[in-house]
């Protein structure tokens, strides 16, 4: 399908940033939750419900893009709503929905007319 050295290697690279990510932000707020260092706005259970929905927004993005979703559709759904998890707050969703389309969009003709890279379902 793709090139393990080559168009491969972005999105593994992305997914495993990504994870990584994920699951460093969980570790972090587990930390500091002990130590007593997060602010009490941070201590609700909403932070932790939030970063466990992002890190299942990210496993969902990557998944939908492996079963042949287009990139730009995917990036936009996962920017559109990774935005609202990560404020907390719906208030932003009209701001939200507008990057994401530039987001995904935008980065997809970056990526396939500018840097010429195979993206998922851009063939």
């Amino acid at each position: 399908m793709f090139d393990p050295v080559g168009s491969a290697a972005l999105p593994i690279a992305c997914a495993i940033t990504l994870l990584l990510l994920g699951a460093g932000v969980l570790v972090q707020t587990r930390l500091q939750r002990h130590s007593g260092q997060l602010p009490e706005v941070a201590t609700r259970g909403n932070t932790r419900l939030a970063t466990i929905a992002l890190l299942a927004l990210m496993i969902a993005y990557l998944l939908a893009m492996h079963l042949g979703i287009r990139f730009s559709l995917a990036t936009t759904g996962f920017v559109a709503l990774a935005i609202p998890l990560i404020c907390q707050r719906l208030s932003v969703l009209p701001l939200a929905i507008p990057i994401a389309f530039i987001l995904g969009f935008g980065s997809e003709w970056l990526f396939t007319s500018v840097f010429f890279v195979d993206l998922p379902g851009t063939r």
